[in-house]
């Protein structure tokens, strides 16, 4: 009885770390993707929203049966903050998983304000543009998707670059 509790133990507690080691790599990769995107002052929420569909899909823009990268994660589990400068461009980002609970086996733990994240934000300033997404939500250029590692889009303008692109995701 003893051994079936400790063993019972060793699985409760790997999986729960397992599914928190997902959670920290998601919201890593969501965080680098913010810091690097155009931040549009007019459609902030447009582009949370994209930043919170790659931290739950793997995708911003993920097609309509996308599962989640963890069970039960949702876009509303994504907090994204914007820390501005005094000139009212982004300066940071900060992200954070909040009121998600971690199911495992014999019970699960809650979890809120963390994985998180804070990254300088590196991409372009342009708080005059919208964001360049059709009125289905989807890209107006290509639907190629991006590469996974960095996000650019240079693998979402060309067909035949994504092509070369060793790491592209079909």
């Amino acid at each position: 009885m003893l051994l079936l509790s400790l063993l019972g133990g060793a699985v409760q507690f790997g999986y729960t770390f397992y599914i928190y080691n997902q959670l920290v790599t998601a919201v890593a990769n969501g965080g680098k993707y913010a810091a690097r995107r155009t931040y549009r002052g007019k459609d902030v929420e447009k582009g949370a929203a994209a930043i919170r569909n790659l931290v739950v899909y793997g995708d911003p823009h993920p097609e309509g049966d996308a599962v989640p990268v963890v069970p039960n994660l949702k876009p509303e589990n994504v907090q994204v903050k914007w820390k501005l400068s005094q000139s009212g461009a982004p300066a940071f980002v900060d992200l954070s998983i909040v009121n998600h609970r971690i199911d495992a086996v014999f019970g699960g733990i809650s979890i809120s304000g963390r994985p998180s994240v804070e990254f300088p934000y590196l991409g372009r300033y342009a708080p005059a543009e919208v964001e360049p997404w059709g009125a289905d939500g989807g890209r107006i250029w290509s639907k190629q998707r991006s590469c996974c590692w960095c996000f650019s889009p240079c693998c979402w303008a060309s067909s035949i670059v994504a092509k070369s692109c060793s790491r592209t995701r079909r």
